[in-house]
């Protein structure tokens, strides 16, 4: 006596993305099977009182209930971007990179680490208090901070938005702060750019300690 072999689960394609988008008129779900199973199905869209989504996770969880197995299921909810690799995520951690060289030397010279920042940029340090770009310049130029290192230990992510774009990185951080000492410890930065005719400028930063902020040394 020969065992029947069990039949492999047929493999199924769905496409969700014509029933997510409210643009769409033609197609509420498209179902494909390899060869070998049954022919792709079309499902003319619903009328006006059933709404597309409602009915295009229903079809997902009968065909699921029914035990096929699901092979794809391509979802476009978002248009929310993330270009692992590309010139402009390369570009933009360059920006980032000559920013935090600009700034430890912004002691000396504060006008290259002004460039990098926008009119209305605004910053959130590791006490929660915010500086406006005046002021950070002032406090800079003055000595009242000074960044003596400002160091990446991490990889720099870069998320896109269109002309936006957020930047986020680990760091060591070395600042001295008059009248109250030095400061040495691991903080996580993130800073929005905005995209403009000249390039890309910082708009927000928000910088915040990786553990316990340690107490001043005095040097």
């Amino acid at each position: 006596m020969h065992r029947r072999r069990g039949r492999p689960d047929p493999q199924v394609s769905i496409d969700l993305t014509p029933a997510l988008d409210d643009d769409q008129d033609d197609t509420l779900l498209t179902v494909s099977t390899a060869p070998g199973t049954s022919a792709p199905r079309r499902r003319p869209p619903p009328g006006p009182s059933h709404p597309r989504r409602q009915i295009a996770l229903a079809a997902l969880g009968g065909l699921l209930v029914g035990g096929a197995t699901v092979a794809a299921v391509q979802l476009v909810a978002s248009q929310q971007r993330e270009i692992s690799g590309s010139t402009t995520v390369a570009e933009l951690r360059g920006v980032e990179m000559e920013r935090l060289t600009d700034l430890v030397a912004a002691d000396r010279d504060a006008a290259p680490f002004a460039a990098h920042l926008g009119e209305d940029f605004l910053l959130v340090d590791v006490t929660g208090d915010e500086t406006p770009r005046p002021q950070y310049l002032d406090d800079l130029a003055s000595g009242e901070l000074d960044f003596r290192q400002f160091e990446p230990t991490s990889e720099i992510l870069v998320r896109l938005h269109g002309r936006t774009a957020v930047v986020e990185h680990e760091s060591d951080v070395d600042i001295a702060v008059a009248g109250v000492g030095v400061f040495r410890h691991p903080v996580r930065t993130t800073v929005v750019y905005e995209r403009h005719e000249d390039g890309w400028s910082a708009v927000h930063e928000s910088t915040a300690a990786l553990g316990d902020l340690p107490r001043p040394t005095q040097e």
